[in-house]
């Protein structure tokens, strides 16, 4: 247990490092953002990614506050490259996603984060229905094409 508890409290402390770094580029990029096009952000991202000295995500896995989706993707986009898979959980949210009349905060996140994925050009996206003991709920799978 002590190797397994070793193992555990690095893995933490790296966690937290990296959830550090993170939000350091967040606040960078929103500020770096402020006042650009879209084609002057998207410009520049490589030139940014290469200031913060942080090397591309291969694959984001988000499984978050529903409510905070689309800003989780704003933050880590820039931060990606071509090729990166993107999978965000519970995002069927038992088909209420459907209900264009829910107030729920945790659906309407989803709903906006969804509309975000599918009208990116830079991305390709589906999301798949799951069935399990827990009900139903699903995923969306993204694949970068261009930043």
């Amino acid at each position: 247990y002590a190797a397994l508890a070793r193992a555990t409290a690095a893995a933490t402390a790296r966690f937290g490092e990296v959830r550090g770094k993170l939000r350091e580029i967040q606040a960078r990029l929103r500020e770096t953002e402020k006042g650009a096009t879209e084609a002057e952000k998207r410009a520049t991202q490589a030139e940014r990614r290469a200031s913060f000295n942080f090397e591309p995500f291969d694959m984001v896995f988000l499984d978050a506050d529903k409510p905070g989706y689309p800003h989780y993707l704003a933050a880590f986009l820039p931060l990606c490259r071509p090729g990166t898979l993107i999978l965000a959980d519970n995002v069927i949210r038992e088909g209420k996603v459907i209900d264009a009349s829910s107030s729920d905060p945790n659906v309407q996140g989803v709903r906006e984060f969804l509309a975000l994925l599918a009208d990116d050009p830079r991305l390709s996206s589906a999301a798949v229905q799951s069935v399990g003991s827990k009900g139903y709920d699903g995923f969306s799978i993204s694949r970068v094409l261009s930043l």
